[in-house]
């Protein structure tokens, strides 16, 4: 009886491997909304006579009104326009109207007076924002009486918000990963300055997987935690058998988890997210903007390329226009003292009711209600970022 050879053996093992061996190709489909903020974009009519530079331009514009910026009489002329050549769906004009006049009651102030209680950099950041300001505000911040504003802006109510920035990207991700499908699914992947809210996790989902990265080796640890590292070995050893034949090896997705949730910093953040999405090409990957408070540079986004945040893409958009910028987490808490005192001009203004896109995301605010944000998901796209609209 012939013997079969070593070849035949090594292609034996291989085949027997091909579980692990398999190349995957990617079938995710994109159900997140690219267009956001989604509800600016739903109100332009889909008319075929209006161009895609035209439809831009109204985009914008519409863009700018909702944002409370100061504008001048030119710009109203164009938003009516819009209207009175029938860019505007029916059921948002009155909303559009209201916008334009709630505008003009803002440029209407005269003065706000306002006092806070802070630290000194918040301080900064409110001065840096009053001088861009088109509304004139007296701020004092040595009266013990001042309304006082968390030295940690991100995770504060900033005064009238029902909860923190940061709370309210996190229920975001919640509601949408654990509560509107089976939690089963989901993979919270956390380091250690994460492990309590890990844990209260842990306590309102238990079907869910956690797995905690303290490991300096970070490669190691998620191939570890993605079952790789079983799948490399069997290749090493067959690759031992003949260094003459060079094996093709793709290690197999997992296929128990289709989410992952990352709860972890810049630092850990920007070597982890790269090494799961190499190996996980169908699962979909969530964080909070926690994770890209470290980045300089929208250079360093490439590392979370295809990461969905629950943060205003149109807010990224002013980041990324902006060359000079210290860090991302030094501009989102510019951004957060600058939706502080838009906020601070809508209430002087006594304004009950308006749509606002604030830096943090969109509202509907109601005058002696707390404030609500609501998130829609972006997914980060390093190559198409500087066209973020």
């Amino acid at each position: 009886m012939t013997r079969p050879s070593l070849t035949f053996i090594l292609l034996t093992l291989i085949l027997a491997l091909s579980g692990c061996t398999s190349i995957p190709t990617s079938s995710k489909t994109n159900n997140i909304d690219i267009h956001e903020p989604s509800y600016i974009h739903a109100m332009v009519n889909d008319n075929e006579n209006i161009s895609n530079e035209l439809r831009s331009e109204i985009l914008l514009h519409l863009e700018e009104l909702f944002q409370y910026k100061k504008n001048d009489p030119e710009f109203y002329r164009k938003i009516n326009e819009y209207i009175n050549s029938g860019y505007i769906k029916k059921k948002f004009i009155s909303q559009t109207q209201q916008a334009i006049f709630n505008n003009k009651k803002i440029s209407d102030i005269q003065l706000i007076d306002k006092s806070y209680k802070t630290s000194k950099q918040n301080k900064e950041y409110i001065v840096e924002s009053i001088l861009k300001n088109d509304v004139k505000f007296n701020i004092g911040f040595n009266n013990p009486d001042g309304d006082e504003i968390d030295n940690n802006l991100l995770d504060s109510n900033l005064l009238y918000f029902c909860n923190s920035y940061i709370r309210d990207q996190a229920n975001m991700i919640e509601n949408s990963i654990f509560k509107s499908s089976d939690s089963v699914d989901v993979l919270v992947v956390y380091t250690k300055s994460f492990e309590d809210y890990a844990n209260n996790l842990k306590q309102a989902f238990p079907d869910a997987k956690f797995s905690l990265i303290n490991d300096l080796n970070h490669e190691k640890h998620s191939q570890d935690i993605l079952g790789i590292d079983k799948s490399l070995a069997r290749k090493n050893k067959i690759q031992n058998l003949d260094q003459n034949i060079q094996i093709e090896h793709t290690p197999r997705e997992r296929k128990d988890f289709k989410k992952v949730y990352f709860l972890m910093d810049y630092s850990s953040g920007k070597s982890i997210v790269p090494i799961f999405r190499s190996y996980l090409i169908n699962n979909d990957f969530y964080s909070s903007s926690e994770i890209l408070l470290g980045a300089i540079n929208t250079k360093q986004l490439g590392d979370f390329n295809d990461l969905l945040l629950p943060s205003p893409k149109y807010f990224f958009k002013k980041i990324i226009n902006n060359p000079t910028i210290e860090s991302f987490h030094n501009e989102i808490k510019r951004g957060l003292i600058d939706d502080l005192l838009l906020v601070e001009k809508l209430k002087s203004a006594n304004i009950s009711d308006a749509y606002v896109l604030l830096n943090s995301g969109a509202i509907n605010y109601k005058r002696n209600e707390c404030i609500q944000r609501e998130l829609v998901f972006w997914r980060v796209d390093q190559e198409n970022i500087s066209t973020l609209l």
